[in-house]
């Protein structure tokens, strides 16, 4: 008859425990870093990101920004107010 070595009910209750704790950091850590971005941060990533990599407006001068944000009007649609947040952003 083989002997069924099992792992002590101890150990099962710490893995258990190190990995809930792991687990909780890594969510609240993704939830501080969305609840510490602004307005605008928040409306260029979910408007700028479903097509293509983040951009950096502080990159572009404020004409150059304002002509990208000119070329992508038809496929994002920004209301007025949209439109000045991201204008605003530097």
């Amino acid at each position: 008859m083989l002997c069924k070595r099992s792992i002590p009910f101890s150990w099962r209750k710490r893995d258990t425990v190190v990995i809930s704790i792991i687990l909780m950091i890594v969510i609240l850590g993704c939830a501080i870093k969305q609840a510490s971005m602004s307005p605008e941060e928040t409306l260029l990533r979910s408007k700028c990101t479903s097509c293509h990599l983040l951009p950096e407006p502080a990159k572009f001068s404020k004409e150059k920004w304002r002509d990208i944000l000119d070329a992508h009007k038809d496929r994002v649609r920004l209301d007025k107010n949209e439109r000045e947040m991201l204008e605003g952003l530097k």
